[in-house]
């Protein structure tokens, strides 16, 4: 029995002990970072820092009061250089790279690989983006088929199914530019933060996400604009929907303006808060878009007549 707990203890220390050194180990590398910046570091922290590499020589754990004066000196060296941290550090450095297929010749960065993914996944949405809008202008052209009768085209397949293709590419448009706009963002932020050294692999899923949004958002707004509805301002719906993708903030604000159109909140007594009026299933009327439309705001106002435009479809 004493064995073993000798053993269990023996094991406990040498784990403090790998956790302490890679601690000195990351706070040493943050350290010679903001020293060559010229960042403005107390000299408490360099020396409590300094003070705990002597003890990576030594390979022994210092004292829990030297342990706990590092860990503080290493806190205040993380809050001095903000977003920048040990992790941020390395998936910007192509020191801590690794090799990927296409560029295989030497390691690069986190940071330099999702750059190079978002490049990719760019050039497919604007190739998409471009067969959606001129594949079936180019499907048509005399020099794409050879026999009008047999409906045979150079690539051996039917007319017919290229236009099928052709006007399938084209109902996802919207989607693809949204999914075009968010990746001019990210790509933006993206060499920014790598340039900052504040890109961090752990908000991968986050841009992923930004992707996908884009993608729903640019298709989504469309349901909010009528396309065959003359405005004073000229803009395509390929061009809204980028502009979607690039900022998904704009749909839902869309979105809550259009529910605050149709749902406004009932009027509370002063210092009380307002309540939102209960949804009912009574199906909205013109003549209740028309009165709304009346005491609507401007941009509103827009989301409003895209509504009254459709009642005025079904009649």
């Amino acid at each position: 029995m004493g064995e073993n707990s000798n053993t269990l203890e023996h094991g406990l220390s040498d784990q403090l002990l790998q956790k302490f050194q890679q601690e000195v180990k990351d706070a040493s590398e943050l350290l010679t970072f903001a020293i060559a910046q010229g960042r403005t570091i107390e000299d408490d922290i360099v020396f409590e820092i300094k003070k705990a590499e002597d003890f990576l020589l030594k390979d022994e754990l210092p004292p829990a009061i030297d342990r706990t004066k590092f860990e503080n000196s290493y806190r205040d060296l993380s809050q001095a250089l903000k977003l920048i941290t040990i992790t941020s550090l390395r998936d910007t450095s192509d020191e801590y790279g690794r090799k990927v297929f296409l560029l295989a010749r030497k390691t690069f960065s986190e940071g330099k690989i999702w750059s190079r993914k978002l490049w990719l996944i760019t050039i497919c949405f604007a190739v998409v983006a471009f067969l959606g809008d001129y594949l079936q202008t180019i499907v048509n052209h005399p020099f794409f088929t050879v026999d009008y009768e047999t409906g045979r085209s150079v690539f051996g397949f039917g007319l017919v199914t290229w236009q099928v293709f052709a006007g399938g590419l084209k109902a996802i448009v919207p989607f693809t530019y949204g999914g075009l706009g968010s990746c001019a963002y990210l790509l933006r932020i993206c060499h920014k933060r790598v340039h900052e050294r504040i890109f961090d692999r752990n908000r991968m899923p986050e841009y992923y996400s930004r992707i996908l949004l884009g993608v729903i958002s640019g298709g989504a707004i469309m349901l909010f604009i009528d396309p065959t509805e003359q405005s004073a301002v000229k803009i395509s719906a390929a061009a809204l929907a980028f502009l979607t993708g690039y900022n998904t903030d704009f749909l839902f604000t869309t979105i809550e303006r259009a529910a605050g159109a149709l749902f406004p909140k009932g009027t509370a007594a002063e210092g009380q808060p307002e309540v939102a009026m209960p949804v009912t299933t009574t199906p909205l009327s013109l003549k209740k878009l028309l009165e709304r439309y009346e005491k609507a705001s401007p941009e509103e106002k827009k989301v409003i007549e895209g509504l009254i435009n459709k009642f005025k479809e079904r009649m």
